[in-house]
């Protein structure tokens, strides 16, 4: 809550979340789960993680394409 700064709700997702990031439309939030070893991608709309991709070991940061179908990945390692 931006009023009172409260804590109004909880997203599971991965060990030692990292970077993230949306899409173009907002659709979908990419997040590095660092101690995972993936890119976790989560649907906004249902809060599920949708899909996770390999990314190498401990990734830390990424940046969307342009045209929105490929992911660059920087790992700490």
């Amino acid at each position: 809550d931006l009023d009172s700064f409260a804590v109004v709700d909880t997203i599971e997702v991965g060990q030692r979340p990292r970077g993230i990031t949306f899409n173009h439309d907002y659709s979908l939030l990419y997040i590095c789960a660092s101690d995972d070893d993936t890119v976790q991608v989560m649907d906004v709309a249902t809060q599920r993680i949708v899909a996770s991709l390999p990314s190498g070991e401990d990734p830390e940061q990424f940046a969307l394409h342009p045209d929105g179908d490929r992911l660059y990945i920087s790992n700490e390692d």
